[in-house]
């Protein structure tokens, strides 16, 4: 696995922030934080993308979108 979608456990895979490309409409006022992760009762990995407010989004992954693996 690599550094974004390493694991830490055997139930839990947290990997590395990784950098958000802009699009239009981007906020440039905002923090955006994004990783992989999966906690021990989540069947699925999946993307996580917050921001500074709290407010967040999340989507189901099979495999990592950096290094192609599938994710267990």
């Amino acid at each position: 696995m690599c550094e974004y979608c390493k694991t830490k456990t055997d139930n839990t895979i947290a990997g590395k922030q990784f950098e958000l490309q802009e699009t239009a409409g981007f906020k440039k006022d905002r923090v955006y934080s994004s990783w992989i992760m999966k906690c021990k009762n989540d069947e699925k990995a999946g993307i996580f993308i917050i921001t500074n407010g709290g407010n967040g989004v999340y989507h189901d992954i099979n495999y990592c979108p950096m290094c192609g693996k599938k994710l267990i």
